[in-house]
């Protein structure tokens, strides 16, 4: 067996010698079939129906006046008052062009249910009987709609195809519009655009009537909650006998004064009980005014001297006498107990105001916002009803749409080339299918990773041989013989087996005119050679039968040794696998200095197995394109294959 079969690549690898050299082989079919396509899409590049298509440039100013309602949106909702419905809602171009409300007034303007373009349903539609039958007793068939109604939405439904508003990076838009006729493409994208500028007009003044009105209703709301909220402040004031935030805090004030008062008094009059008590006890020393200044620190403050007749802070104290002291400890305490009337009475009228405080804030702070709302909304009001008569240009056109004077599709070359790609990738990948199908070999290399170490001999001398084998005279055919196939007949000659087989696997060149070249030379070196001729099909050359080695028959060629071919009688295949055969084969190889077996790809295997055991030189004879991998593998399996013929 051959174990060099198995360092060739593996099958999953890819050679692209290999790949190349199949795509070249079907150069014919890729060349025709790209052909072909370039002619059908010639063909339908020259027959499509031409578009054109009209463009109209624009750019659209919508923002509108709502942004200016955003200065006072919170402020009235603190108000209480609701924002302008749809203020936030800017309009949509897109939903505009798409609506069916617009896509209704373009038709009417443009006869749309009369262009084919757009509605294909120019008539009522028919329906078989059959099918009206199909669809009664399915429960399908529904109530007729009218022509109008079909035509209408067919209108709808294709506007967008041939409609598209696209924008632009320049912050611009345009209009666009598909058709077969250049003048109606114009005509239908400048009424798109004349429409759109006045459905936006339209769409502005009525947002501006919508915002006078809600001004003009939101102005009423806020004067009432401003009155509301007056009349509650003012109410509440009087029903709580208080006048206002300010009054209530001199209140507090008079409160803590009160309460520092009185804290005050109590001072002075301790320090008046301990001087009227040192005087009942007559006890007026220097030291006795000493201890009652630092008892009592008032004692030297000029309201407790003012008490007992003493107007300067300076001067020397003086004791009072009894009556003195015990009359100003007297209305001391009696001062005190005005001040602490007082102190309850306005004690009494805070916890009151404590509990009127919050609501009074909270009615101060309605009313502010109610002010400041109305007076926010008498502003817009008077610069709402200034603009409101004026229109200002809500779109800027900066082309309108011209008659185009060449189609935008088809594209031609486009088409062209596209075709030309499609059907090249077509065919290659049909070519390279089909070259996998047919597991051929492509290459010398491919057919070197199959045969091994084996001799790779250029089939061109056999070649030159077969072309001059039955014209020329013996002479020139050794010369040609010398010429070609010298290293391959060494090879053989040193082959220890006299048995030679030479297997034609699908090649041109036949094993029996490699075998008769064979035959030739050794015949010219003086040995006896046999040639056994298992693929035989000469009628014109005479044959005999074969006395010493039944069933084969003598052949009757000259000068290249003894030709063996089998009778018509035998079947080759069972022959082949005969013990016979192979006794036969034997005794050839006793009998003769070489034996030459020329067989084709159909017995090859079979021929192998039976001779195997003999050790012959194995020889095939391929050809590029045509032979199977899948044959050279089998035979290669089998047995060592010595050389191969290649062409």
């Amino acid at each position: 067996m051959n174990n060099n079969l198995d360092a060739g690549r593996t099958d999953d690898e890819i050679d692209l010698a290999e790949t190349f050299a199949s795509l070249w082989a079907h150069k014919l079919a890729i060349s025709f079939f790209t052909a072909v396509a370039i002619v059908i899409g010639g063909a339908y590049a020259l027959t499509a129906p031409r578009v054109y298509v009209a463009t109209t440039s624009f750019v659209f100013a919508m923002n509108g006046n709502s942004s200016s309602l955003d200065q006072f949106s919170s402020l009235a909702a603190l108000a209480g008052i609701s924002s302008a419905p749809g203020q936030s809602q800017s309009l949509s171009l897109e939903e505009v062009l798409s609506s069916r409300l617009f896509i209704k007034k373009v038709s009417d303007a443009n006869n749309l249910i009369g262009d084919v373009a757009f509605n294909k349903i120019q008539g009522p539609p028919t329906l078989t009987a059959w099918k009206e039958t199909v669809k009664a007793f399915l429960g399908l068939k529904s109530a007729p709609i009218s022509l109008a109604r079909r035509q209408a939405e067919n209108v709808v439904k294709s506007f967008a195809a041939f409609v598209t508003l696209t924008d632009l990076k320049s912050g611009a838009q345009t209009v666009s519009v598909k058709h077969s006729d250049p003048e109606r493409a114009a005509e239908i994208a400048n009424s798109v655009l004349d429409l759109l500028i006045i459905e936006v007009e339209t769409n502005q003044e009525e947002k501006q009537s919508t915002r006078l009105n809600y001004l003009s209703s939101s102005l009423a709301d806020a004067l009432q909650q401003l009155d509301s909220t007056q009349e509650n402040l003012k109410d509440y004031a009087l029903s709580n006998n208080i006048l206002s935030v300010e009054a209530f805090a001199s209140q507090s004030v008079a409160l803590d004064n009160l309460r520092k008062t009185r804290v005050d008094t109590i001072a002075l009059r301790s320090a008046a009980d301990a001087v009227s008590a040192e005087v009942v006890g007559r006890s007026t020393s220097p030291e006795t005014l000493k201890n009652i200044r630092a008892r009592h620190v008032v004692l030297d403050d000029a309201s407790f001297r003012r008490l007992f007749g003493m107007t300067e802070v300076t001067s020397a104290w003086s004791w009072p006498s009894p009556a003195a002291a015990a009359a100003v400890a007297t209305t001391l305490a009696d001062r005190i107990k005005r001040l602490e009337v007082d102190i309850v009475k306005l004690e009494a009228e805070a916890q009151q105001f404590g509990r009127a405080s919050e609501e009074l804030a909270k009615l101060s702070r309605d009313t502010k916002i109610a002010e400041a709302t109305y007076t926010v909304l008498i502003e817009q009001v008077k610069a709402q009803s200034l603009t409101a008569g004026f229109k200002q240009d809500v779109a800027t056109v900066y082309d309108r749409a011209a008659v185009p004077l060449t189609p935008s599709e088809p594209k031609r070359p486009l088409i062209v080339a596209l075709s030309a790609v499609l059907g090249a990738f077509v065919s290659v990948g049909l070519s390279l299918i089909l070259s996998l199908r047919s597991d051929v070999y492509r290459t010398l290399n491919s057919l070197t990773d199959l045969v091994g170490s084996a001799l790779m001999v250029d089939a061109r001398g056999v070649r030159i041989f077969r072309r001059h084998l039955r014209s020329s005279s013996r002479t020139k055919l050794r010369a040609l013989s010398r010429a070609a196939l010298s290293q391959w007949r060494i090879d053989v000659c040193e082959k220890p087996s006299n048995l030679v087989l030479i297997a034609s696997l699908n090649a041109r060149i036949s094993s029996d005119t490699v075998a008769e070249w064979l035959a030739m030379r050794f015949s010219g070196e003086e040995q006896n050679v046999a040639v056994v001729n298992l693929r035989f099909d000469d009628t014109n050359i005479s044959t005999t039968p074969s006395e010493l080695f039944p069933p084969f028959l003598v052949a009757d060629v000259q000068g290249s040794g003894t030709h063996f071919v089998l009778p018509p009688s035998e079947t080759p295949s069972e022959f082949y696998a005969s013990a016979k055969f192979r006794a036969t084969i034997e005794k050839l190889r006793s009998q003769f200095d070489r034996v030459i077996m020329a067989c084709d790809g159909n017995d090859a295997e079979t021929v192998v197995r039976a001779v195997r055991d003999q050790c012959p030189h194995v020889t095939l004879v391929t050809r590029v394109g045509a032979t199977k991998k899948k044959s050279i593998r089998q035979l290669g399996e089998l047995i060592e294959v010595d050389a191969c013929i290649h062409e």
